[in-house]
């Protein structure tokens, strides 16, 4: 690897895009009568689960100007101005009015080069300095095509992206590995305690029929729950150097599986003394309370909360596990419980009162032992996701500003499993 050579082509997205197009007007529907709908929050974590996205209402005519096919990039021109996915092999798809729609001539260029040119830090710059409107940034389809960049040559564009698309691929995989994991441990829990297999001597209660033995109790009869505080954003002794974890419900937002392993912002033990609460221990389960009420996680560090939390503490009765996918079944319920005029939340003093199933200890230590692994493998993949993203995130400016060059001899592959 060498320092950036001359063979390295001024260049703008405009010039390389043989087709720039903004989205379509629709209303996205939930029942497949149309091709998927692509919109912002579909592509906010960098994933696309095609499964989750909606459908919409279009005519033959207008799915083919507005169809997404294979090496499309698609930028988001309101919302998180910006913010773009490179598709890959997407299903039958249109695109929402709010992004516009790039294909890139490549003969000239590799569209997931491009793709990857759309993530870097020199594109999030160029966004903040050329966006339009404070109240609700833009930013329009000729702002994006002057965009400027070196364009290197179409070799080192493959293998740039080839390498890039090696730790992206390992990242993928990781989190459909733990969205299986997660997806067979709320499996087990439904198995167990709400469908009731193997048990049938069901006896009628406050929550409809039980296995007879079983208890139901109010949540803060068996758990202790605790809320949290912000302590003064002015005060820098609560704050400048912290080194504890403190989290709001933003943390929680967008996060792949259940786990937290960190937190956007942390706190001093000066500023801990500060909250109620206090710093909780790992495995406490989390459940946002409000803006929204719903998000739900098993901390794998200890932490602090701020006041849009309901926190549980681990329990020597009943397992971390269970209460995270128990708060999950019973959402509905729990957001039933919630109240507030602009905006929904469920108060720790509604939440307690919460008529909560008790199995036996001797289900709960099965339950535990079966879905505790599960939940330590997402964990891992969690933290390796971690060091392979900063891995990537620190090669990518470097790879395609040519501050690092790779060359035809550079070898870097994965097979997923």
């Amino acid at each position: 690897m060498s320092s950036k050579s001359q063979d390295w082509i001024p260049s703008t997205l405009g010039s390389l895009a043989t087709d720039v197009r903004y989205g379509y007007t629709a209303s996205a529907v939930d029942e497949a009568v149309g091709p998927r709908f692509l919109r912002i929050t579909d592509f906010s974590t960098g994933l696309i689960d095609w499964d989750s996205v909606p459908y919409c209402e279009i005519s033959d005519e207008n799915i083919g100007k507005y169809s997404l096919a294979s090496g499309d990039v698609v930028i988001a021109r309101t919302g998180p101005v910006g913010s773009s996915v490179h598709l890959q092999n997407p299903p039958k798809s249109v695109f929402a009015s709010y992004l516009v729609r790039f294909r890139f001539d490549e003969t000239r260029c590799d569209p997931k080069f491009m793709g990857y040119v759309l993530q870097s830090p020199q594109w999030s710059a160029y966004v903040e300095s050329a966006r339009t409107g404070s109240v609700q940034p833009q930013l329009n389809a000729t702002l994006m095509r002057g965009f400027k960049l070196l364009l290197p040559p179409l070799g080192d564009q493959l293998r740039i992206s080839h390498m890039l698309g090696v730790l992206d691929a390992k990242i993928s995989n990781n989190r459909r590995i733990a969205k299986m994991l997660e997806e067979i441990a709320a499996g087990l829990f439904k198995t167990r305690f709400v469908d009731f297999v193997s048990h049938d001597d069901l006896v009628e209660s406050e929550i409809g029929r039980i296995p007879r033995g079983w208890e139901v109790r109010g949540v803060g009869e068996v758990l202790r729950v605790v809320g949290g505080s912000t302590p003064s954003t002015k005060e820098p002794a609560y704050w400048e150097g912290g080194t504890n974890c403190w989290v709001t419900p933003k943390d929680l937002s967008g996060r792949n599986g259940p786990i937290l392993l960190d937190t956007a912002r942390h706190i001093t033990d000066v500023g801990v003394d500060r909250i109620s609460s206090g710093l909780l221990p790992q495995r406490t389960v989390l459940m946002s309370s409000r803006a929204p009420v719903g998000y739900t996680a098993i901390s794998f560090v200890p932490l602090a909360v701020n006041q849009g939390f309901i926190a549980v503490p681990p329990s020597d009765g009943i397992p971390s596990e269970y209460i995270l996918f128990w708060m999950r079944a019973n959402m509905s319920r729990i957001k039933a419980s919630a109240s507030g005029t602009t905006f929904a939340e469920i108060s720790k003093r509604a939440f307690r009162p919460l008529p909560m199933l008790v199995p036996p200890k001797r289900e709960l230590a099965t339950f535990a032992h079966c879905v505790e692994p599960l939940i330590l493998r997402i964990a891992s993949c969690v933290r390796e996701n971690t060091s392979l993203s900063s891995i990537r995130d620190d090669l990518l400016p470097r790879l395609i500003s040519g501050q690092i060059r790779v060359g035809a001899e550079t070898e870097l592959t994965y097979k997923g499993a």
